[in-house]
Protein backbone atom coordinates (compact mmCIF):
# COMPACT_ATOMS: atom_id res chain seq x y z
CA UNK A 1 0.00 0.00 0.00
CA UNK A 2 2.89 2.21 0.59
CA UNK A 3 3.92 2.26 -3.00
CA UNK A 4 0.29 3.23 -4.16
CA UNK A 5 -0.13 5.80 -1.52
CA UNK A 6 2.94 7.89 -2.94
CA UNK A 7 1.69 7.53 -6.72
CA UNK A 8 -1.24 9.45 -5.65
CA UNK A 9 -1.04 13.43 -5.70
CA UNK A 10 -3.53 15.38 -3.45
CA UNK A 11 -6.44 16.59 -5.20
CA UNK A 12 -6.42 20.33 -6.01
CA UNK A 13 -8.64 22.77 -4.46
CA UNK A 14 -10.91 24.68 -7.06
CA UNK A 15 -10.91 28.29 -7.13
CA UNK A 16 -14.48 30.75 -7.72
CA UNK A 17 -13.62 30.88 -10.82
CA UNK A 18 -12.66 27.09 -12.13
CA UNK A 19 -15.75 26.51 -10.77
CA UNK A 20 -17.92 28.90 -12.47
CA UNK A 21 -16.21 28.15 -15.58
CA UNK A 22 -16.83 24.11 -15.22
CA UNK A 23 -20.69 25.33 -14.24
CA UNK A 24 -20.97 27.20 -17.59
CA UNK A 25 -19.09 24.53 -19.67
CA UNK A 26 -21.70 21.94 -17.88
CA UNK A 27 -24.25 24.14 -18.94
CA UNK A 28 -23.42 24.94 -22.66
CA UNK A 29 -21.95 21.07 -22.86
CA UNK A 30 -25.07 18.84 -21.67
CA UNK A 31 -27.97 20.67 -24.04
CA UNK A 32 -25.86 19.62 -27.05
CA UNK A 33 -24.78 16.34 -25.69
CA UNK A 34 -28.42 15.36 -25.39
CA UNK A 35 -29.29 16.55 -28.87
CA UNK A 36 -26.81 14.57 -30.52
CA UNK A 37 -27.47 11.62 -28.58
CA UNK A 38 -31.20 11.99 -29.33
CA UNK A 39 -30.01 12.65 -33.07
CA UNK A 40 -27.87 10.08 -33.46
CA UNK A 41 -30.62 7.30 -32.18
CA UNK A 42 -33.77 8.90 -34.01
CA UNK A 43 -34.17 5.82 -36.07
CA UNK A 44 -37.04 6.18 -38.27
CA UNK A 45 -38.20 9.24 -36.45
CA UNK A 46 -41.85 8.86 -36.40
CA UNK A 47 -43.70 5.39 -34.97
CA UNK A 48 -46.98 4.08 -34.45
CA UNK A 49 -46.57 2.41 -30.80
CA UNK A 50 -48.25 2.41 -27.93
CA UNK A 51 -47.49 5.11 -25.82
CA UNK A 52 -48.52 6.80 -22.27
CA UNK A 53 -49.50 10.15 -23.73
CA UNK A 54 -49.39 12.37 -21.01
CA UNK A 55 -52.94 13.11 -20.41
CA UNK A 56 -54.70 14.35 -17.98
CA UNK A 57 -53.10 14.65 -15.15
CA UNK A 58 -49.69 13.84 -15.67
CA UNK A 59 -49.87 16.23 -19.23
CA UNK A 60 -51.30 19.10 -16.59
CA UNK A 61 -48.34 18.45 -14.42
CA UNK A 62 -45.75 18.91 -17.35
CA UNK A 63 -47.47 21.96 -18.25
CA UNK A 64 -47.44 23.69 -14.75
CA UNK A 65 -43.68 22.26 -15.03
CA UNK A 66 -43.30 24.33 -18.26
CA UNK A 67 -45.45 27.29 -17.88
CA UNK A 68 -45.30 27.79 -14.20
CA UNK A 69 -41.97 26.79 -12.59
CA UNK A 70 -41.99 26.93 -8.87
CA UNK A 71 -39.01 29.28 -7.54
CA UNK A 72 -37.54 25.45 -6.59
CA UNK A 73 -37.70 24.55 -10.27
CA UNK A 74 -36.13 27.67 -11.55
CA UNK A 75 -33.07 27.32 -8.63
CA UNK A 76 -32.73 23.54 -9.96
CA UNK A 77 -32.73 24.44 -13.56
CA UNK A 78 -29.88 27.25 -12.70
CA UNK A 79 -27.69 24.57 -11.24
CA UNK A 80 -28.01 22.64 -14.26
CA UNK A 81 -31.48 19.84 -13.60
CA UNK A 82 -32.58 19.08 -17.09
CA UNK A 83 -36.36 18.24 -17.10
CA UNK A 84 -37.36 15.12 -18.95
CA UNK A 85 -40.75 15.73 -20.71
CA UNK A 86 -42.58 12.49 -22.11
CA UNK A 87 -45.56 12.14 -24.18
CA UNK A 88 -46.57 16.12 -24.74
CA UNK A 89 -48.00 17.21 -28.15
CA UNK A 90 -46.08 18.98 -30.75
CA UNK A 91 -48.21 21.81 -30.17
CA UNK A 92 -47.15 22.23 -26.45
CA UNK A 93 -43.76 21.86 -27.56
CA UNK A 94 -44.08 24.62 -30.14
CA UNK A 95 -45.88 26.96 -27.18
CA UNK A 96 -42.66 26.36 -25.26
CA UNK A 97 -40.31 27.46 -27.79
CA UNK A 98 -42.09 30.85 -27.92
CA UNK A 99 -42.90 31.28 -24.43
CA UNK A 100 -39.82 29.34 -22.58
CA UNK A 101 -37.05 29.65 -24.99
CA UNK A 102 -35.13 31.16 -22.38
CA UNK A 103 -35.01 27.89 -20.25
CA UNK A 104 -35.13 25.04 -23.25
CA UNK A 105 -31.33 24.51 -22.32
CA UNK A 106 -33.10 22.59 -19.49
CA UNK A 107 -35.50 20.74 -20.90
CA UNK A 108 -35.39 17.33 -23.34
CA UNK A 109 -38.55 16.00 -25.03
CA UNK A 110 -39.22 12.27 -25.69
CA UNK A 111 -42.00 10.84 -27.36
CA UNK A 112 -43.61 13.70 -28.59
CA UNK A 113 -47.25 12.81 -29.52
CA UNK A 114 -48.09 14.75 -33.55
CA UNK A 115 -51.04 16.43 -33.70
CA UNK A 116 -52.77 17.48 -37.08
CA UNK A 117 -53.90 21.02 -38.43
CA UNK A 118 -56.42 21.22 -36.15
CA UNK A 119 -54.67 20.09 -33.14
CA UNK A 120 -56.27 16.87 -33.05
CA UNK A 121 -54.18 13.50 -31.90
CA UNK A 122 -52.48 11.94 -35.27
CA UNK A 123 -53.57 8.36 -34.78
CA UNK A 124 -52.55 5.10 -37.00
CA UNK A 125 -55.03 4.21 -38.73
CA UNK A 126 -54.80 0.81 -38.94
CA UNK A 127 -54.08 0.25 -35.05
CA UNK A 128 -55.46 3.88 -33.42
CA UNK A 129 -52.34 4.53 -31.36
CA UNK A 130 -51.21 7.51 -31.22
CA UNK A 131 -48.15 8.62 -33.70
CA UNK A 132 -45.17 10.23 -31.96
CA UNK A 133 -41.95 11.05 -32.77
CA UNK A 134 -39.47 7.74 -31.74
CA UNK A 135 -36.56 9.77 -30.70
CA UNK A 136 -35.00 6.22 -29.60
CA UNK A 137 -35.21 7.25 -25.69
CA UNK A 138 -37.64 5.20 -23.17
Amino acid sequence: MEGLGSTLRPRQRQTGSDKEDNDMLQRLICPLVYLAVGLASAGSGLAAQPTPAADGTDREWQLRMLFEPSDQQLELEKRGRVMIYRGLRDTDIDRVMRQQFGRVESMMFIRTVLTDKQGEVERDRASGVAIVQDDGCE
